[in-house]
């Protein structure tokens, strides 16, 4: 017999800002009202198949000079477990965001913060255990990039494959290998496709410490048109050092995590954006009722093949939750934006204010 379970989360939020958008010029402050909707459905059958369906909603009203927008998400996650050998997985979705709300994602964020981005993306995978130790698992994705209200920016397409083989050598130790190639494309731009090779770990150092990393290195190549003579139509760039690592403790009631990326990724921008990323993030229960979220981002961004210089953009924040009865939270928030402007100095602004969510019944999440 399959299980459904059904979840729903309302919001409404007040926030302030003396430059919500990170614009040149004076008499730039707002205040931004905003209202959201999130339902949920999770099922599950005897076999241990899922499918889980979640969106979000959200009216944004700003008091002046930027006007109002809709923006939201949908994805869906499925897995089918054919055996205890072989499981599928499929997920995909969709999200419009404004630039700013997501300003340490990308290059094109930081160029172009007022604009609307709104991605595509659905992958399938396979994760085949043959025995107890060791996991294959093969993918493909597909991600695509609109953007508009923007005059800067073009849209992207990226199409992925990549296996990845991970054996247990230990209790706390698995370790693997991962490959895969990318073909990306900028509307109006050279193709850029790459490929890249890692090294991955998993450690846990200690009862309270895990580390999560892979090194490697990766090499891009652009073609323009058909490939007739290679020596013409194709260039590449040095190989370069590519990876990622993530370092957690876990504390009391809570925890703490460092992390750090060094890949490419392709830009609205054209052609790929090489890109340096830190984050610091800390969860910690105060007491039955109350607890803190930190999240610091920071991001250096250059375009490989392009007139833009290396661009730096900062996010910073901090929110205190205080659950109050069985289905209400009260939330304060605070948050610093900062990013680097083309012609050089940066600008900064912060966010403050409160939530309230609705929550009849909350989901449990891995």
């Amino acid at each position: 017999m399959s299980q459904t379970e059904t979840y729903l989360t309302l919001d409404a939020q007040a926030l302030a800002s003396s430059n919500p958008f990170l614009m040149p010029g004076p008499d730039r402050g707002a205040v931004l009202m905003q209202i959201s909707a999130s339902p949920e459905v999770k099922l599950t059958s005897d076999t241990g198949s899922t499918l889980d369906l979640n969106g979000t909603v959200t009216q944004k009203w700003f008091s002046q000079h930027y006007g109002h927008f809709l923006v939201g998400k949908f994805d869906a996650a499925g897995k089918y477990r054919r055996n205890e050998y072989l499981t599928v997985e499929a997920d995909g979705g969709f999200s419009r965001d404004l630039a700013v709300d997501v300003l340490t994602s990308s290059i094109d964020a930081v160029i172009d913060p007022q604009s609307i981005r709104t991605d595509y993306d659905g992958a399938l995978r396979l994760r085949w255990t043959p025995d107890a130790h060791t996991e294959i698992v093969p993918e493909v994705r597909y991600e695509a990039s609109d953007y508009s209200h923007s005059t800067l920016l073009r849209d992207t397409r990226t199409f992925k494959a990549d296996i990845a083989a991970s054996r247990r050598i230990s209790p706390s130790t698995q370790i693997g290998v991962r490959v895969e190639a990318l073909f990306n494309k900028a509307a109006g731009s050279l193709a850029e496709n790459s490929q890249a090779i890692y090294a991955t770990i998993r450690q846990d150092i200690s009862p309270h410490w895990q580390l999560d990393a892979e090194i490697g290195a990766e090499r891009t190549e652009n073609r323009i048109g058909p490939v007739q003579d290679p020596t013409l139509n194709a260039s590449s760039t040095p190989t370069r050092l590519s990876g990622r690592a993530q370092l957690c403790r876990k504390v009391p009631n809570g925890l703490a995590c460092l992390a750090g990326v060094i890949d490419s990724e392709i830009s609205g921008l054209g052609g790929l954006q090489r890109t340096m990323t830190g984050s610091a993030t800390v969860t910690q229960k105060l007491s039955e009722r109350t607890s803190v979220n930190g999240v610091v981002e920071y991001r250096h961004s250059e375009t490989q093949r392009g007139a833009f210089p290396g661009l730096d953009s900062l996010r910073a924040t901090l929110r205190l939750d205080r659950r109050i009865g069985r289905h209400f939270t009260l939330s304060g928030t605070g948050q610093y934006l900062r990013r680097q402007l083309v012609g050089g100095g940066w600008i900064g602004a912060a966010y403050g204010g409160l939530q309230l969510r609705f929550q009849p019944r909350q989901p449990d999440h891995d």
